[in-house]
């Protein structure tokens, strides 16, 4: 998933998401980190699950 929103200002809203294996979340988090940027895991978010989810 990919979301790029931004309203003329200098910077702009991005959302990612990205699935990854349980055993390589270490790795990913840790890539994450070196490239400096803020991020959050929303796994286990229950408004980012119902927007994801299918509909029923």
């Amino acid at each position: 998933m990919f979301h790029y929103r931004n309203h003329g200002a200098e910077y702009g809203r991005v959302a990612c998401g990205f699935e990854v294996a349980p055993e390589q979340c270490d790795e990913f988090y840790a890539n994450l980190d070196k490239l400096g940027f803020a991020w959050w895991d929303e796994t286990d978010n229950e408004a980012s699950r119902k927007f994801l989810s299918p509909l029923a």
